[in-house]
């Protein structure tokens, strides 16, 4: 094989390292930010990523690491946490750029369901307020998972 051949095979192969961008890790859309967490219980955090992809989760003084499994699913498990009035971030991160959740408390979660929503909540509950506390999840559609899968 001549040089010229071998220093072609290289530089393509140079190119395809410095070219693959790690994937990003997806968090399920039940997350987002101004969410609360579950008091008193160990809180589960899951999404997507590439197979085999390694990530962290950080909530809280915690740190959890975590590798997709074979079908790109990934999950950890917060430990339980007292409830409280300071808000945290939570934030995922994996290869590409971190998933950041702002403003996230840990407290009472209630789940409420309705079908006839009354005028001053809207499609989504009460606005959070300074008086009332309350958090408000629009719930999701077709493609809306709570759980893992």
């Amino acid at each position: 094989m001549s040089q010229s051949c071998l220093r072609l095979i290289l530089l393509m192969g140079l190119v395809s390292v410095v070219s693959h961008e790690a994937a990003a890790v997806e968090v399920a859309s039940v997350f987002g930010s101004k969410m609360v967490l579950q008091r008193d219980v160990s809180v589960p955090v899951w999404g997507r990523a590439d197979p085999g992809e390694h990530g962290t989760v950080t909530f809280a003084n915690q740190e959890e690491t975590v590798k997709a499994d074979d079908l790109g699913r990934w999950m950890v498990r917060l430990d339980a946490m007292r409830g409280g009035v300071k808000a945290h971030d939570l934030v995922v991160q994996g290869g590409g750029k971190p998933v950041t959740f702002e403003d996230v408390c840990v407290g009472e979660v209630w789940l409420v369901l309705s079908h006839g929503i009354t005028p001053q909540y809207g499609d989504v509950g009460p606005a959070p307020n300074e008086i009332n506390r309350v958090r408000s999840f629009g719930g999701g559609g077709a493609g809306h998972s709570p759980v893992p899968l």
